[in-house]
């Protein structure tokens, strides 16, 4: 396998990719005297009212490198393909910045991206660990499923972040979280950016009808969030007295009843994170196992107490059976729902009037509200 061109191009697309909106970069064995550039554009040539222009001075620190049509192959399941690559312009902006973006890459470095994968994600993973064992120089970069990936990640598939040139973590394109939370002494296996897309589309958040907001009374939310009030005990108190069986069949019915808060089964877990009880933390650079604490004995009573039981918070859908929480509420169905970010562009058509709030804290006592 070509490891220097791999690791040159993996350093740097990822990098130049990352520094949106400018280009980013790709790499074989070419180059071998780099003369770097002090930032991404000349001083003089950025318009201070370009809302990137902070962004566009930062340097890149990438040099100048000719790949001779090197094709950089990234795979990723086929739901996040579109993080990656498009084939061309389109109506919906995120998507041309992508095309632009990956244009910008190709011709700064003469180089080729190129996106494997078109599968299921578990399909991909079972792809990525055959090809990356058979020994062939298949893959460069692999931008896949965070569950999935987390577990290639202790089968020695992958090179430490800090073992590539010209990654920079300090940059403001990547995520504090590398060195905080994914790096385990001295090495850091799995790295977010600006780049995944879906780390930020994907973040999840509470969904608000204000219509229902407005016939149950409900005060200003905004404020109750700006005050630290935003608690899962708080919105409990507002939905659980909301829940009407529309058809007065006697049963909980996703179709057509209406709930104070439906949730699927996944977003459960979103709760671990948002009360501030992740499975592990980092004291010292080493992990600590926080599994078995009076606190996520607590959360986990709460969540079965007021998930399971027959009031407003209901679970609607699990393993594809029911109607998602999103689909309820675009009907006006759902006074509160907690979905990813990008649940909004599936409610473009709604009717009601909604807001977006954060995920609840765990108690008033936390400092931050926090998302998965």
């Amino acid at each position: 396998m070509k490891r220097n061109a791999l690791i040159r191009c993996a350093a740097w697309l990822l990098t130049l990719c990352a520094v949106m909106p400018m280009a980013i970069s790709c790499g074989d064995d070419s180059g071998k005297n780099p003369t770097h550039t002090t930032a991404n554009k000349e001083a003089d040539t950025i318009d201070e009212n370009d809302p990137y222009a902070d962004r566009l001075a930062i340097s890149d620190d990438l040099g100048e490198y000719d790949f001779n049509k090197y094709q950089y192959r990234i795979i990723t399941a086929d739901e996040r393909g579109s993080d990656f690559y498009m084939e061309g312009e389109s109506a919906d902006n995120v998507e041309s910045a992508v095309y632009r973006r990956n244009r910008a890459v190709e011709e700064r470095f003469n180089c080729e991206i190129v996106l494997l994968g078109d599968a299921f994600y578990t399909e991909t993973a079972n792809r990525i660990n055959k090809d990356i064992t058979s020994g062939d120089d298949l893959i460069d970069l692999v931008a896949h499923h965070v569950v999935s990936l987390g577990l290639l990640v202790g089968s020695e598939l992958f090179l430490n972040w800090y073992d590539i040139p010209n990654i920079n973590f300090d940059k403001p394109w990547w995520s504090d979280s590398n060195e905080e939370l994914l790096t385990h002494s001295g090495v850091c296996f799995m790295a977010v950016g600006d780049l995944a897309l879906s780390s930020m589309y994907q973040s999840y958040a509470t969904f608000y009808n204000k219509r229902l907001g407005a016939d149950y009374d409900m005060p200003d939310l905004f404020e109750v969030v700006n005050n630290g009030e935003w608690t899962i005990d708080t919105i409990i108190s507002y939905s659980k007295d909301i829940y009407q069986d529309l058809n007065m069949d006697g049963k909980v019915d996703a179709e057509s009843d209406l709930f104070g808060y439906a949730s699927d089964y996944s977003s459960r877990n979103t709760y671990i994170w948002s009360f501030d009880n992740p499975i592990y933390k980092v004291k010292n650079g080493s992990l600590e196992l926080v599994l078995r604490t009076d606190k996520l004995s607590s959360i986990y009573a709460k969540l079965v107490d007021e998930f399971n039981i027959y009031r407003g918070v209901q679970t609607v859908y699990k393993n594809g059976v029911g109607m998602s929480p999103v689909e309820i509420f675009a009907e006006g169905r759902a006074m509160f729902i907690n979905a990813p970010i990008n649940a909004a562009l599936e409610l473009r058509d709604m009717e009601d009037d909604y807001s977006i709030l954060p995920m609840p804290k765990w108690d008033e006592a936390q400092e931050e509200y926090i998302t998965m």
